[in-house]
C-alpha cells in the first residue's frame, strides 16, 4: 500500500515562525509528500500553493509521519494537490490571522475542492485528507471533524499522529 508523508516543521527559524509557535503550538508548518515521489506540496506565505523537490528536511527540524492509504486514496490526494498547484491557489492570510486573533463569529469550512480560493499549509493538508480518504480509512472520521480553516499544524499533527507511523528513515532517503 502507498503512503502519504505528512511532514511537520518543529523548529522556528524566523520571527514569523516564532509567533506561529507562540500562538498555535510547537508545529509551525506542514507539507505533504506523496508516495515515493520525492516532491512536496506546500503553502507558504507570499507564494501560491506549490510543488517542490523535497529538500531542507531533517530529523532535528521536522517530524515526519507516514500514513498508509489505498492506491485510490493516494491517487486522489495527489490529483487534488496537482489541481491546486495548477490553479495557483494563493496563501490564505485571512484565516491565518483569524487563528492568531480568534473572533466570536463561526468560520464555516470549505465544502468542496472547487470552493477553495486560498490555502495555508495545514488547511491544505486537512482538506486533502478529508476529501481523499475513504469512509473505511481509520483516520477518516477524526479528520472529518476538523474545520480546515481553523486547523493549525499542531492540531493536525495531534489528530493524525495516532493513525500514522513515525517515518524517521524518510530523512535519509
Amino acid at each position: 500500500m502507498p503512503n502519504l508523508f505528512l511532514v511537520f516543521k518543529k523548529s522556528a527559524e524566523n520571527k514569523l515562525e516564532t509567533i506561529v509557535r507562540w500562538c498555535a503550538g510547537p508545529m509551525v508548518h506542514c507539507d505533504i509528500v506523496t508516495g515515493d515521489s520525492r516532491i512536496m506540496f506546500t503553502s507558504y506565505m507570499f507564494e501560491n500553493f506549490s510543488v517542490n523537490k523535497v529538500e531542507g528536511y531533517s530529523a532535528s527540524t521536522h517530524a515526519c509521519l507516514s500514513l498508509q492509504v489505498s492506491q485510490e486514496e493516494h491517487d486522489d490526494a495527489q490529483s487534488m494537490l496537482l489541481r491546486l498547484v495548477e490553479r495557483k491557489v494563493p496563501y490564505n492570510y485571512t484565516d491565518v490571522f483569524r487563528l492568531i486573533m480568534p473572533l466570536s463569529a463561526p468560520t464555516p469550512d470549505v465544502e468542496s475542492e472547487e470552493k477553495v480560493e486560498q490555502l495555508f499549509c495545514s488547511q491544505a493538508l486537512t482538506l486533502v485528507l478529508k476529501m481523499s480518504l475513504r469512509a473505511e480509512h481509520p483516520l477518516h472520521e477524526a479528520v472529518g471533524r476538523l474545520n480546515s480553516r481553523t486547523t493549525t499544524p499542531t492540531i493536525l499533527f495531534d489528530v493524525v499522529k495516532p493513525f500514522c507511523e513515525e517515518a524517521e528513515t524518510f530523512f535519509s532517503i
